[in-house]
């Protein structure tokens, strides 16, 4: 059973909190084509791919974002949800995690990767960011949003 799955099956239950953490992927594998020397693409559909077939392309196809379902599953819960990002700046980072509470109505988001730099950040839907320096300082602010 897949995030998804389980997330529903939770629908009508009383949850207080979804802390949506999870390393979703953004993408699956789609359609794999071979080229042909002159450059024409050809559809390879195969349940294993041969290194015979050569250099293959293959497509990546954008998944459906689980986050946006929250609200509409847990109407009543505190919803938190997670952005880690490679490239870009702190202000970037939160930017991208203002969006996400915003397109996906959570109450809070935590910002962090590479382009935010050391520590966390805890973004709330009014705006506000904390800044936190390591992950027990994070668990325990994120404690205190429990209802």
């Amino acid at each position: 059973m897949d995030l998804s799955a389980r997330l529903e099956a939770r629908v009508g239950k009383s949850i207080g909190a979804v802390f949506h953490a999870a390393a979703v992927s953004d993408f699956a594998f789609g359609k794999v084509w071979s080229r042909a020397p002159d450059g024409q693409l050809t559809e390879i559909k195969s349940g294993k791919y041969s290194t015979r077939e050569g250099t293959l392309l293959a497509e990546l196809v954008p998944t459906k974002k689980i986050i946006a379902n929250l609200r509409e599953w847990f109407p009543e819960a505190r919803l938190t949800g997670w952005k880690y990002e490679v490239e870009g700046n702190q202000m970037d980072v939160i930017d991208t995690g203002k969006k996400q509470i915003a397109e996906c109505r959570l109450d809070s988001c935590v910002a962090n990767g590479p382009a935010y730099g050391n520590g966390f950040g805890l973004l709330q839907k009014d705006g506000a960011c904390a800044h936190f320096e390591n992950k027990a300082e994070l668990f325990a602010a994120l404690e205190r949003l429990l209802p």
